[in-house]
């Protein structure tokens, strides 16, 4: 399936805060789960900073999420 962006939401590990919109490089979130909570339309996208992140992620709804991550930078732990 193709899906335009619904919404982009980003996460930044030094410079983020969970309770701000996420919806710019300037506001973002500071966790994944942050992001991944924002993102809830088929088709939102969560761009994730370079970092190393350590948390636990948990998807509660199915649903396409697109994650732009520079795996190199980036460490996940327990996704469920």
């Amino acid at each position: 399936q193709s899906y335009l962006f619904s919404a982009s939401y980003y996460v930044d590990g030094s410079n983020g805060d969970d309770s701000s919109l996420c919806d710019s490089p300037a506001n973002p979130c500071e966790t994944i789960g942050g992001g991944i909570a924002k993102a809830n339309v088929d088709g939102d996208e969560v761009i994730v900073a370079g970092g190393t992140y350590q948390e636990n992620i948990f998807i509660q709804n199915i649903f396409y999420i697109f994650f732009c991550i520079s795996i190199n930078y980036s460490i996940f732990k327990n996704i469920v």
